[in-house]
Order: C-alpha cells, then sequence, then structure tokens
C-alpha cells in the first residue's frame, strides 16, 4: 500500500464518530478518526499491529467512511501474494447450508489466525451476503493471509475451509 496516500472522511465517516458507540469496532473507529484530510496514511500505520492498516483502510473504504483525499475513490488493492491459492469449493451438503457454514468456518480461521487483526475480514464476512461474495472474500483473506503469516498457513486456511465440517 501507498503509504503516501491521505484520505479524509466521508458524511457516513463524519457521521460514524460523531455519534458515541458507533457501528465500527474500536480498532476501526480509532483509525477513522485519526483521518483527518492531511496525514498521510504512513503515519497512521505505527499505531496498528503489522499489516494491519492494509486491512483497515480497505475495510474503512469499502464500507464508505473515507475516500482518498480530494474526493477521488481510493484503489487500494492488496498485493498478490506469490501464488494465489484457490478458494475451497463448497461441500454439496445443500448450497444455502454450506455457504453459511463456509461462512462461518472462514470467518472463525480468520480470527484465529491473524487474532485481533483479523477482526475487520471477520466483519466482512459477517456481512458475505452471497456465495460469489464469500468467494472474493476468501481470496482476499487468502492474500493477507500469505502475506502476513506466509504461504503455508494460507495453504493450512484453505485446507481447512474444506475440510472441517
Amino acid at each position: 500500500m501507498d503509504e503516501a496516500i491521505v484520505f479524509e472522511k466521508t458524511e457516513r465517516g463524519q457521521r460514524e464518530i460523531a455519534q458515541p458507540g458507533g457501528e465500527l469496532p474500536p480498532r476501526l473507529r480509532r483509525i477513522l478518526i485519526m483521518i483527518d484530510g492531511a496525514k498521510p496514511i504512513g503515519d497512521l500505520a505505527p499505531m496498528t499491529r503489522p499489516g494491519e492498516i492494509e486491512v483497515i483502510v480497505e475495510t474503512l473504504l469499502r464500507g464508505g467512511y473515507i475516500v482518498a483525499s480530494g474526493g477521488e475513490p481510493a484503489a487500494m488493492p492488496l498485493p498478490p501474494a506469490e501464488e494465489e491459492p484457490e478458494a475451497p469449493a463448497p461441500a454439496s451438503a445443500g448450497p444455502a447450508v454450506d455457504f453459511e457454514q463456509t461462512r462461518r468456518r472462514a470467518m472463525r480461521q480468520v480470527q484465529d489466525m491473524l487474532g485481533p487483526n483479523g477482526d475487520p475480514l471477520a466483519i466482512e464476512f459477517e456481512r458475505c451476503k452471497t456465495p460469489a461474495q464469500l468467494r472474493e472474500l476468501i481470496g482476499k483473506s487468502l492474500r493477507i493471509i500469505a502475506q502476513a503469516l506466509g504461504p503455508a498457513r494460507a495453504e493450512e486456511f484453505r485446507k481447512k475451509l474444506g475440510s472441517e465440517p
């Protein structure tokens, strides 16, 4: 991520920090409060755990809380892993059941593997409504895990999604 990018709050972001105990988890809210349209995101990164700022910014962007300074929507693609593991295909017990089980399993694995750093991704899994969104989010999680913990842990994540009941 380009640490020189400057973000500012949208109207939604302003409303979020104006109300006590808004909908965002404390870690995301803390960074949202510090985004002021002047500081580059690299200045905020030391206030988070390694690798966490990218996930937080991505979540705030997707949620419509921030934009790149100047009002331009910011593209925040994550660097691709050296080898992107494929997202596991759902089992065949039934589409609705498989979707929900896979979503919950992925959310649990992200939290287990990344700890508090996985909270923003876990929130995205909670909000996931379609199998297509789930596949996209699993791919994103695989890239983040590979980047933060290494390809072996990303493969472990992929296998656990395909093998747990």
